[in-house]
Parts: structure tokens; sequence; C-alpha cells
């Protein structure tokens, strides 16, 4: 019995191995570039088979220019169509994603609370949140055509490196779509709104 056991503990880890190397990876956050949706601290499923990343998908891609450093940012705009960035707002052949706000929030960063407007953005039938600084403004991307390529933005739009910098992210790049949180970390970045749960399918 003791045998079966000990055999049966090696095959879970060794399956567990298995599946971490070729299935899953369990990114963690760090930093603001991804909220209200991700928070530092919060403890992520990434699966890296299946169908490809979709338009709204969370994906861990590697960085398009720097070594050994991976990312996580939303997926705005797919191979094969042309994207540009006007007036804060992402455009898809042509046509805007439709922005809402919300109302303000306060966004705790590095030791300090700043105002932000939370933002409803529907792009092509895909609804999700975004961070507005009016402080800032983003500049405009004038139109590309994405080849074998994503366009991907941060959710903290004023606040985060992403395609507008880099440039559209090579297929090969994007390594896993996170699937789901497992854990959130604690306190979360949004001052004054509710706890979050610890396990959820993102996004």
């Amino acid at each position: 019995m003791k045998r079966f056991l000990v055999t049966l503990l090696l095959l879970v880890v060794i399956g567990a191995a298995v599946a971490k190397i070729f299935l899953f990876e369990l990114p963690g956050v760090v930093g603001n570039d991804m909220a209200p949706a991700l928070q530092p601290g919060d403890r992520l499923l990434a699966y890296r088979q299946g169908r490809e990343p979709g338009r709204g998908d969370l994906v861990l891609l590697e960085h398009p220019r720097e070594a050994n450093r991976l990312l996580l940012r939303r997926v705005i705009a797919l191979p094969g169509e042309h994207f540009a960035f006007k007036k804060e707002t992402p455009w898809i052949e042509g046509s805007p994603a439709a922005r809402r706000v919300i109302r303000e929030i306060a966004l705790r960063d590095e030791g300090r609370s700043r105002k932000l407007l939370l933002v409803e953005e529907e792009l092509r039938g895909t609804r999700y949140l975004v961070l507005k600084d009016p402080a800032r403004r983003s500049h405009d991307e004038q139109e590309v055509r994405l080849e074998r390529a994503y366009y991907v933005l941060a959710d903290n739009r004023n606040h985060g490196t992403d395609s507008r910098t880099f440039g559209p992210v090579p297929a090969e790049k994007i390594r896993a779509r996170i699937t789901h949180r497992l854990s959130a970390g604690e306190p979360g970045s949004l001052v004054g709104q509710p706890a979050r749960e610890g396990w959820k399918r993102l996004p």
C-alpha cells in the first residue's frame, strides 16, 4: 500500500510538471498596467494550447523587443485587420470602439492614490473595462494592417506600455491565453471597491 501511494504521488508530481511545461503557466501580476481586470498580487492560470487568441482576450506574451521579458496585455485587433488608435479610442477597419464613462475611481499606485475614469469599451461586440487618466493623453497611431500579428493594449491606458510603444505582436510571441484568476492579491488597488473573488474565469 505504501509503495502504491508513493508511486501515485510521484505520478501526480510528474503529471503536474508536464502540464506546467506544455499546457499551463501560472503568472503573477506585478503593477497596475492591467487594472481594473488584473491587480498586483493576482495569481493567474494561462493556457498554452487550444484556440488562437480572440478580441478581448487577456494574454501572456513575450516582449517583442526585450528578451526574457513577459507581459500581460489585452488583445484588441487580430491578424488581417486594419487598426488605428485615435483620440484615446481603438479603431478597427475605420470604425471606432464605443466608449462610455461609468464613474470616477481611485487607483492606489506606488504609495499614492490617483483619480481615474472607469470606462466601458465595446469593440465589435466585445466589451471590457479600461482606465483613463484625465490628466494624460495618449498619442494617436496611424492605421496599420496586421500581418500574422496582434495589436495589444494595456487596460490602464495612460500608464502602461503596449503595441503603441513596441508595435504589433507577432503570433509566435503570444505565449498563452489567460483563462482564470486563481487568487486575488490583497488588498486590491482600486480604493473603496468590494473584495474580489479568488477564483474567477477571465476575461
